[in-house]
């Protein structure tokens, strides 16, 4: 995650990602995307299963490094353990969508750079993609984000 989010914009990212699986409901109507006519299968179960064990491995890599866990892990020594989370024999090449549970990291950080926020701080502007907006003003670039940050 960008270093230049706040606690609170963390907390939103993890409440956001956390109501995704709260809300999930297996075996329901995929509809179609965009511009296609045929319907998607329904959804699967959900991938939150998928989670623990990779929770407890970089809890368990941090205790190798002598920490009591992830959390209490230095910043440097708990990126190099999602790096290496991310480089495991199947390698993360891109971020989902949305969750699919092969990646606990990536899934995460796909869905919050998917995200209005993600875009906004991409950016530095407000392109606020999730807000539906007339074409009045149009022409002109979003604003800058006020203070910096989405």
């Amino acid at each position: 995650m960008p270093t230049t989010l706040t606690a609170d914009d963390r907390r939103l990212a993890v409440r956001a990602f956390t109501n995704w699986f709260t809300n999930y409901k297996p075996g329901a109507d995929m509809g179609h995307g965009y511009g296609a006519s045929t319907l998607r299968q329904p959804s699967g179960p959900s991938p939150i299963a998928r989670y623990p064990a990779q929770f407890a491995a970089l809890d368990a890599g941090a205790r190798e490094q002598g920490a009591a866990s992830f959390a209490a892990l230095a910043l440097p020594a708990r990126r190099q353990l999602i790096e290496a989370a991310l480089n495991t024999t199947t390698p993360v090449t891109r971020m989902p969508a949305q969750p699919g549970g092969a990646s606990l990291v990536a899934d995460f950080m796909g869905m919050w750079f998917g995200s209005q926020a993600g875009w906004n701080a991409c950016y530095q502007a407000e392109i606020n993609r999730d807000t539906c907006r007339t074409l009045d003003g149009s022409e002109r670039a979003p604003a800058p984000i006020r203070g910096g940050r989405s």
